[in-house]
Order: structure tokens, then C-alpha cells, then sequence
């Protein structure tokens, strides 16, 4: 684990104690798990807050170039179309 990682890591920790933040929610569901399970948890946890400060990053810098910036639209775009054609959209009421 880097340098960064430890420090994102306390980080999401210390949010874990605030009532309210997704963090305690996180904390709460996993307040019976496995120690074990808790830590791959904060792990992937890490993970995604380092890919969403890259991509955060990438995104702000494609602003001034039309080129990326483009690219960046047509992939959200794309994205936000499988988002909303999920498999689950031919259920019926019958599971309630």
C-alpha cells in the first residue's frame, strides 16, 4: 500500500465516523463482517476514489481541447445509455 493509499484510506476511515456520510453507511453494513471482508472493502474503496480523482483530472484538463473534450461527451453519452437500458427493465410488478 503507498504512501497515498494509507492516506486516502485514514481518510475514509475518519468519514466512516461522521453520521450521515456514505462512509458510516458503508461502516454500518459491514459493522457484522469478517475482518477480512472489511479490509477488501476499504481496499476497493481506495481504488475508487484514486480512479475518480484521475478521472475528475482528465476531465477538467480536456476542457480547453475540443479534440478530448468530444471524446469525453461521446463516452458519457455512451455510458449513460447502457445505464438506462438495464436488463432489469422487462420485469413485471409480480415480484412485490
Amino acid at each position: 500500500m503507498t504512501d497515498e493509499d494509507k492516506i486516502l484510506l485514514e481518510q475514509f476511515r475518519e468519514e466512516g465516523k461522521k453520521d450521515g456520510t456514505i462512509e458510516n453507511f458503508i461502516y454500518s453494513l459491514l459493522s457484522t463482517a469478517h475482518p477480512a471482508a472489511i479490509d477488501k472493502i476499504e481496499k476497493q474503496a481506495v481504488l475508487f476514489q484514486k480512479i475518480g480523482t484521475r478521472i475528475g483530472r482528465d476531465m477538467s484538463e480536456s476542457e480547453n481541447d475540443p479534440k478530448r473534450k468530444a471524446e469525453w461527451m461521446s463516452l458519457l453519452d455512451r455510458l449513460s445509455s447502457r445505464v438506462n437500458s438495464t436488463p432489469f427493465e422487462d420485469d413485471t410488478d409480480e415480484d412485490k
